[in-house]
């Protein structure tokens, strides 16, 4: 079974695996979708592969699950009403799935209902969606001899999402395919897990034959915004919004921000996260939201008068719509020890004066671990395994981290080239390997597609398709 996300190039990967594998397990191949794929060549791109067999999720169609879906919905509310949001969000489950994070992440994600959640009629519509989804894939999982899962997203109240997690309870063979990368998935943690994450012995293995100095020139670039990706892509907008056309003189930013550094004991960093940002992707967070985990960082730090705390919005918030949403709740505060980080300052200079850096999984705090200083994370991230952060378990513990008054110690050279390497990976490899053949631009329509079909034409398209297709092999 295949969970559509109507995306071409999904599409594409995702039926070179069914391929594949029909070809050695002959299983008769169905594709699940939230809605009728509007977009024929999405239609088209299956039926190359040989997939005519679609289900469609149906809100329309007033039946059993529909019912049932609709009485779940008012127990819910029921229930609710005599707990919380936060309560729901780390608790709620169904048919055996748990789901609270995937229903709040989808209704944070617009209009900043992270700011006043509240059980108003955005919330029931998503919260009965999200339950008639999982009734519906309860019926399908229980109704099907399904044999193996395969999605492309793991976050969000998406049927992907869902039934990554129904896979894993029904111990069908399950897989996540992020792009060109696949994962397979043996328990609810590998769910939530970065396909883009290494292991220390991965990343010594793959860079066994580089020489250090790239890992530090590539650093070096970032940091000093030297060649830089020149067109604005989705997974560059952070860097180039961190560091392109940025100031780093420190006296200018002082002066800015009116602040004498020698009167502070320590120069600290707090970097909240686009607060609208998939929140649970990676799994756990100390706080319930990234929005709660903002304010409540702000009360923590006001009473700390010995040391002056930089709050350092995220650089890409105007893509998500916050642009000024920090600015709003740091008024509200106007304590002399918190001051906003000037919006042309760049990161590279943030880092330099930081003593204490603080994030929830951004990747500050991995730029932060290159230059020596262990951050501190409010959440797993993809590199919070690798000992070259501060991760509390708890928020008393987070709170002891905040206002401790000791210097953290400095990470070990040998730490900080791992961060540099992972880095590399991160910023640069992750997604220009041999497996990654066919070039997408997503601010281009339909690039990935006319790529596809130039790629075809030449001899090096099959030798390709067979490298990973051994990838495949590997995985399955």
């Amino acid at each position: 079974m295949i969970c559509d996300r109507g995306r071409p190039g999904q599409i594409y990967f995702n039926s070179l695996f069914a391929l594949n594998l029909n070809k050695k397990k002959k299983y008769n191949i169905i594709v699940l979708s939230e809605k009728k794929v509007k977009s024929e060549y999405n239609k088209k791109l299956f039926a190359a592969f040989g997939i005519k067999n679609f289900y469609y999720l149906d809100l329309k169609k007033i039946d059993y699950i529909f019912i049932k879906s609709f009485f779940l919905t008012i127990y819910s509310l029921f229930f609710l009403r005599f707990s919380n949001f936060d309560k729901f969000v780390e608790t709620f489950t169904l048919n055996d799935i748990y789901c609270g994070d995937l229903i709040w992440d989808t209704y944070i994600r617009h209009n900043h209902s992270f700011e006043n959640p509240k059980i108003d009629f955005k919330f029931i519509k998503i919260l009965f969606v999200s339950i008639y989804k999982n009734n519906f894939l309860k019926n399908l999982f229980s109704k099907n001899n399904i044999k193996v899962v395969l999605t492309s997203a793991n976050n969000y109240s998406t049927l992907s999402a869902f039934s990554l997690r129904f896979g894993v309870n029904f111990k069908i063979k399950t897989f996540f395919q992020k792009f060109h990368k696949i994962i397979k998935i043996k328990k609810f943690d590998d769910i939530r897990k970065s396909p883009f994450q290494l292991s220390k012995k991965l990343i010594d293995e793959k860079y066994e034959t580089k020489k250090d100095i790239i890992f530090e020139k590539y650093f070096f670039d970032r940091m000093n915004a030297k060649r830089l990706p020149s067109r604005v892509r989705k997974s560059t907008i952070d860097v180039i919004s961190a560091y392109k056309d940025k100031i780093k003189d420190e006296k200018y930013f002082f002066n800015s921000i009116k602040k004498n550094k020698k009167n502070f004991k320590f120069i600290n960093v707090y970097a909240p996260h686009a607060f609208s940002d998939c929140n649970h992707v990676f799994g756990r967070l100390l706080y319930r939201d990234y929005f709660q985990n903002f304010l409540n960082t702000l009360k923590i730090i006001q009473d700390d008068d010995i040391n002056l705390w930089i709050i350092k919005p995220h650089p890409s918030s105007y893509f998500f719509n916050e642009e000024g949403l920090v600015k709003r709740y740091f008024n509200q505060f106007k304590k002399k020890n918190i001051v906003l980080c000037p919006s042309n300052i760049s990161t590279s200079l943030i880092l330099k004066v930081a003593d204490k850096i603080v994030t929830s999984r951004g990747t500050i705090g991995l730029e932060a671990a290159c230059l020596g200083k262990k951050a501190i994370l409010t959440g797993s991230s993809p590199y919070s395994h690798l000992g070259i952060s501060l991760n509390p378990k708890n928020i008393q513990s987070y709170k002891k981290m905040l206002l401790s008054k000791k210097k953290t110690q400095k990470l070990i050279k040998e730490k900080q080239l791992l961060a540099k390497k992972y880095l590399y990976w991160f910023g640069r490899d992750r997604m220009y390997d041999k497996l990654y053949f066919v070039e997408s631009k997503w601010d281009e329509k339909n690039s990935f597609m006319k790529n596809l079909v130039k790629l075809q034409t030449k001899s090096i398209y099959k030798k390709r398709l067979n490298v990973y297709f051994d990838y495949i092999d590997l995985k399955f």
